[in-house]
């Protein structure tokens, strides 16, 4: 066995010559806890996302929005196509045959994806007097560490009056929340693509 540099270890049956050899886990784990990064596992490998507040199994209502929003959506006009569906309260799976739950009352329930290929990349807010502006607000997102509405959905710039901003507990209900004022003050016209 070969010692190379930051914990990796070679061996020359292994790794033929001219090749980069592959770090074996506790290596990894050891170079991860040097850069700052979390502690490595029992096993030696690299740390479980538990310790960096992620949790690996999100259930699925939180990555659609929430079947009040989608009502609104629907209400407004959204198509309703998606593969998940809100059917008498409950979340369902439809793998893109969305017929039967049209006819049972169900409605689109968006999910993240959906929502942000139906929001606009840009959108020009109009002056009081009604007029374009010469600069467009562009979309960005993301998540606050520490308020109880975590995830933001937002068009920032100019001043106060013309910075958008909608906050939930969920990036879903976030950018259906955008996506609804956006129809409600008719600064897009449509909401599918």
């Amino acid at each position: 066995m070969t010692r190379i540099g930051m914990g990796i270890v070679r061996s020359p049956t292994t790794a033929p010559p001219g090749t980069h050899p592959r770090p074996t886990p506790a290596a990894v784990g050891r170079k991860r806890s040097r850069c700052g990064g979390g502690p490595p596992s029992r096993s030696g490998g690299l740390g479980t996302l538990s310790g960096y507040g992620v949790n690996p199994m999100m259930p699925l209502e939180t990555q659609v929005c929430s079947r009040e929003l989608a009502q609104r959506l629907a209400e407004l006009g959204v198509r309703q196509e998606s593969v998940f569906w809100w059917v008498e309260r409950k979340l369902t799976y439809t793998g893109g045959l969305a017929s039967q739950a049209q006819l049972r009352g169900g409605i689109s329930a968006f999910t993240v994806a959906e929502l942000g290929e139906m929001l606009p990349n840009e959108i020009n807010i109009p002056s009081k007097n009604g007029k374009p502006r010469s600069y467009n607000h562009w979309l960005r997102f993301g998540r606050y560490r520490v308020l109880v509405n975590a995830f933001w959905c937002a068009y920032p710039g100019g001043t106060a009056r013309t910075n958008l901003e909608e906050r939930a507990n969920t990036e879903a209900d976030a950018r259906a929340k955008m996506l609804i004022y956006l129809l409600e003050n008719n600064l897009i016209s449509h909401a599918n693509p």
